[in-house]
């Protein structure tokens, strides 16, 4: 019972401790995804309830509306929750920036193999995107014809009732 062998076993309490709160809080931010995401499918239909939702609740569960939207992109990401000893809710909320699916899991795996902390795969992440150049798009071209001069067409629209042609 040397204070070595003390500082050994309380701190290795500690660290298990910290990880089952991430670990929890991991599942519970899942939760709550999953039960805003059920919800909001029930309402899909109703496009002005959603449009206002997040503030509202948010105010009501009284918690930041961007870490309610956040769970609901975890569970989205993550729709069958497996947790992973080595990975929390911190490294969850950088990962779920990630919108490929295949290159997500093997971020997962680099983050176990080398026992990357958050911080680290939010530096890592954060590089890449400044790495990654932008796609370069050309510029529509633009013809203009002459004004006031119309073509008719044969109409394609259900709407038109009037006949078979349309004005272009």
């Amino acid at each position: 019972n040397t204070y070595k062998s003390l500082v050994t076993k309380v701190s290795k309490e500690l660290d298990d401790l910290e990880f089952l709160i991430k670990r929890s809080a991991g599942k519970a931010y899942w939760n709550v995804g999953k039960y805003i995401d059920e919800h909001l499918l029930t309402h899909q239909d109703r496009a002005e309830y959603g449009a206002t939702f997040f503030v509202r609740f948010a105010r009501d569960v009284d918690h930041d509306p961007a870490t309610l939207r956040r769970a609901v992109q975890f569970y989205r990401a993550y729709p069958i929750l497996a947790e992973r000893r080595e990975l929390n809710w911190n490294h969850y909320k950088s990962l779920i920036t990630v919108t490929d699916g295949n290159e997500r899991r093997k971020l997962e795996q680099e983050i176990i193999e080398k026992n990357w902390n958050a911080d680290k795969l939010q530096k890592y992440l954060s590089t890449k995107r400044k790495l990654t150049k932008p796609v370069d798009v050309s510029p529509l071209r633009f013809t203009p014809g002459k004004f006031h001069t119309y073509r008719v067409v044969k109409s394609n629209s259900s709407l038109v009732d009037q006949g078979p042609l349309a004005l272009d």
